[in-house]
């Protein structure tokens, strides 16, 4: 789900070429992008808790951890996709090279980039909520954590995005509760 998210996300802001050019504001989603997913500690623990930010930054070290190589890949994508629209100067900002500027630029100010975090977090609990225990308070919470956290991520609407969330966990139940049966028929 983080994966799919980060994939959408991006998508959506970069929809329009031109929000490359405020790099300041587009650092923290090419990072978004960029970052691993949480693996967590299964049955309890399934996103990253940033309930001390911004008093600690422990866990957005955490997030930063190890995102060299998959940042230096995106960036690459996106020099190509810029490249490809025939914006060769913006496209040379966002080199491959500039991985540790663009890490610096959001470690400067994570602000924007622990929040999506945080929103991330949230969206993903509620699912987690509902499909542990399908009861209607769960639907309203999950409703309402739409509404709340989705209304406005890196300044856009993307509350749509539950209908295709809630897709991928339904076919991912579906495809192990039928591979439960499969096992028990056997």
């Amino acid at each position: 789900m983080q994966l799919a998210l980060r994939a959408w996300i991006s998508a959506i802001y970069f929809s329009d070429l031109k929000a490359y050019e405020d790099r300041e504001a587009a650092y923290p989603v090419v990072l978004y992008q960029a970052s691993r997913p949480f693996c967590g500690n299964p049955g309890h623990d399934f996103t990253l808790d940033l309930r001390d930010y911004p008093d600690c930054t422990n866990t957005l070290e955490q997030a930063w951890k190890l995102t060299g190589s998959s940042l230096r890949r995106t960036l690459a994508e996106v020099e190509l996709r810029l490249n490809q629209a025939g914006r060769s100067q913006l496209a040379k900002s966002y080199a491959p090279k500039w991985y540790e500027d663009v890490l610096h630029e959001v470690r400067r100010n994570p602000k924007a980039y622990a929040h999506v975090l945080t929103k991330e977090a949230d969206f993903i609990n509620s699912i987690i909520d509902l499909a542990a225990a399908p009861t209607p308070l769960a639907v309203s919470h999950f409703s309402k954590c739409v509404n709340l956290k989705l209304k406005k991520v890196f300044g856009h609407d993307v509350r749509h995005l539950a209908v295709p969330a809630l897709r991928m966990v339904t076919a991912v139940l579906e495809a192990r509760e039928a591979a439960a049966e499969a096992q028990w028929a056997a």
